[in-house]
Order: structure tokens, then C-alpha cells, then sequence
């Protein structure tokens, strides 16, 4: 959707249907609008970053359709793992297991996930990040980078995690730059953040952008 649809053939479809709270009666909303989705496009593959949506797998009344869940965006950071409850937990277990397919970015991520919700490891694949770099890349007009992040300016990625750690780094490296690429609904605040930690001269943020590659070769 929008930025992200020039990536994608004519065999994609996106559909956003993100809700700004998930309290019960918007989440059953969330849940029906799945449904209708997938009973109008008909797809081979649902690919999803949260495992909740294997609850409407049963209701598809053996459609031959496969829910392929990337399980990188909720768990695979350690401390988020420890804050689930005991319920999500159990709940998590049970709607791993319903999974077609499940991928993790890493090892260590696929460890975690395994040991978690206690999981079988020959469940989940491994497919690692990848990039595709250009041949003759020319270098961005920008100064030489210490520190790159590329992606979305929102709330999931921990951001302020970032800017706390690099305003230590700077402790020992006064002249180190921090480059932020990409936009999102935390921009703003992350821009408060960076004012408050006094960082303003070694932190730059750029637009989103599918040419990254400038800034890769400036790190």
C-alpha cells in the first residue's frame, strides 16, 4: 500500500487492516474484515507479521489456502517475549501450531521462538534479510555515516531504544552521525527525542526512499 507498491507484481495484494486499538468489538472487526478479504480474492498464500490472524483459519471452511506467518515484528526481541502473559502465551502456542509455515529472520530468533511457545524448531524456516545492491552505485551527496537505519518511523521498531543508546555512544565518540531514512507516525516525536537528548548536530533525518544505496555506501 502506497510507498510499498512499486515493489510488488500484479500477484500481490495488499490489504492494511490495521486498527488503532485492539479492543474486543474493534478486534472482531479486524477479524470479519480478514474473512471478507480473503473469501473476495481468493489467495493461495495469507503472509502476516502476527500469528492472530490463524484465528479465521478455521472459519474458511477448508479452503486450500496457506497461512504463512513471519513471526520477526512481535518476538524477536527477548524483552518483548518476557512481557507476554501467561494467556497470550498459551494462545501464541496454540495458533503457531494451526501455521502452514512459519519464518524467522535468524537462528537466535528462531530459538527464541521455539523455546518460548514451545514450538518443534523443524516448523520454522529461516529466510535472512537481504539486499539487492546495484553495480556502479554513486555515492550520496551526504556526509560519511556512522551509524544508518533504514525503515519505518513507528512505535514497533523502538526507536527511542536507538537515540538513548547512541546519545551513549557519544560519550565516548563525540563526532559520531546517526542517519534516520524512512518516515512514519513517530517522526515527530522522535524529532522531540532528539532535541531533548541534545543530539541534534549527529543525527540527520532523511525522507523514505526506494534508493538507498547512496546511504549504504556513505556508512
Amino acid at each position: 500500500k502506497g510507498f510499498f507498491s512499486p515493489l510488488v507484481n500484479r500477484k500481490v495484494k495488499i490489504v492494511d487492516l490495521r486498527l488503532p486499538r485492539l479492543i474486543i468489538l474493534k478486534q472482531l472487526l479486524y477479524y470479519f474484515k480478514l474473512i471478507i478479504v480473503i473469501l473476495k480474492e481468493k489467495p493461495d498464500i495469507v503472509l502476516s507479521f502476527s500469528p492472530d490472524v490463524l484465528i479465521v483459519k478455521p472459519l474458511l471452511f477448508r479452503k486450500k489456502i496457506k497461512f504463512h506467518i513471519n513471526a520477526n515484528d512481535l518476538f524477536s526481541v527477548r524483552n518483548k517475549l518476557s512481557r507476554l502473559s501467561f494467556f497470550r502465551k498459551i494462545i501464541g502456542s496454540f495458533l503457531f501450531t494451526v501455521a502452514d509455515e512459519i519464518s524467522a529472520v535468524n537462528i537466535p530468533v528462531k530459538k527464541d521462538i521455539a523455546n518460548f511457545f514451545h514450538l518443534n524448531p523443524e516448523m520454522i524456516r529461516v529466510f535472512p534479510n537481504w539486499v539487492s545492491i546495484p553495480r556502479n552505485i554513486t555515492k550520496s551527496s551526504a556526509p560519511v555515516y556512522d551509524i544508518i537505519y533504514i525503515g519505518r518511523l513507528d512505535r514497533e521498531k523502538n526507536l527511542y531504544f536507538l537515540l538513548e543508546i547512541f546519545k551513549e555512544t557519544l560519550n565516548k565518540f563525540p563526532r559520531a552521525l546517526l542517519c534516520m531514512v524512512g518516515d512514519g507516525s513517530e517522526k515527530s516525536n522522535l524529532l522531540n527525542k532528539v532535541r531533548d537528548l541534545r543530539i541534534e548536530k549527529n543525527v540527520v533525518f532523511y525522507p523514505a526512499t526506494i534508493n538507498v544505496w547512496g546511504f549504504l555506501k556513505n556508512s
